[in-house]
């Protein structure tokens, strides 16, 4: 096997031995493939890559390329690439970063709605008349109205039964285990 890594100026050997090419594919084509492969691409990729690369390597002044012709056309394939890579990316965000937010909604999701399940089974288990005045108020009612509504003298007492009502749902909630999952 022919050894490029010693070759100085690959445009001459290239032009004198016409086999050149060919050995030249078959030793540095595994290596840009695999690149190519590592760093998101397919075989068509890697092969249009190649080609890409040794016209370039063809056309480059002998007076160029300082080492071996084999880093050189790797460097070559790895600027090709890399570029490529950048006029395909995404400007808005990465695709880790979108199923990142969406695992992150789906469990605010998630854990919200344990939350309220939460609420309304201890608002069950409240005692009944703070469970009506809470359930009129979380409805949007006024203290007057709430007032009227459960028959109390003032929208003063409403709103105490009311903050009372609320205390012992608070109270509630915090003792069922559940809550030390749901809190954070």
């Amino acid at each position: 096997m022919y050894n490029y890594a010693k070759e100085k100026q690959p445009i001459h050997f290239l032009q004198k031995d016409p086999e050149a090419i060919q050995r030249m594919y078959d030793f540095c084509f595994p290596i840009i493939s695999h690149y190519v492969l590592e760093h998101g691409g397919q075989l068509p990729d890697a092969e249009d890559l190649f080609q890409d690369a040794l016209i370039i390597l063809w056309k480059t002044n002998p007076d160029k390329i300082k080492k071996s012709p084999t880093a050189y056309l790797y460097g070559i394939c790895r600027r090709l690439w890399l570029h490529a890579m950048y006029r395909k990316r995404v400007p808005v965000e990465s695709l880790e970063s979108v199923v990142l937010a969406d695992v992150q909604d789906v469990e605010a999701d998630l854990c919200y709605r344990e939350r309220r399940r939460l609420i309304w089974q201890k608002l069950a288990e409240l005692d009944p008349g703070y469970r009506d005045v809470l359930m009129l108020f979380f409805e949007g009612y006024s203290m007057q109205r709430i007032a009227r509504e459960m028959g109390y003298a003032s929208a003063g007492y409403a709103k105490k039964k009311k903050c009372l009502g609320q205390k012992k749902l608070l109270t509630i909630i915090i003792a069922d285990p559940r809550f030390g999952e749901l809190k954070s």
